[in-house]
């Protein structure tokens, strides 16, 4: 039996028969890699990695969010409004 065969067949199994439709076979490779073939387990720890992987990327954007959703809610404490310039 062929390697992506028997990883169909552990996919299928462990999915009570039903194969998802947006299965790939990339999806079946990574998950071999990460001996999950329980489909909606499977898309979770895609779902943790891909989210652990954009946080580390994107750190210095998430430290400036911060700072300005503090900036905001501070000026929503101290009760300042703020008029519109007028052109």
């Amino acid at each position: 039996m062929g390697r992506i065969k028997e990883i169909f067949m552990q996919m299928y199994y462990a999915n009570d028969g039903n194969i998802p439709e947006g299965a790939t076979i990339g999806d079946l490779q990574r998950m071999e890699e990460m001996k999950i073939f329980q489909w909606q387990e499977y898309e979770r720890e895609k779902e943790r990695l891909r989210s652990e992987q954009s946080t580390l990327l994107n750190t210095r954007e998430s430290t400036k969010i911060a700072k300005v959703q503090d900036y905001w809610e501070a000026e929503l404490k101290t009760g300042k409004r703020r008029k519109p310039k007028k052109d």
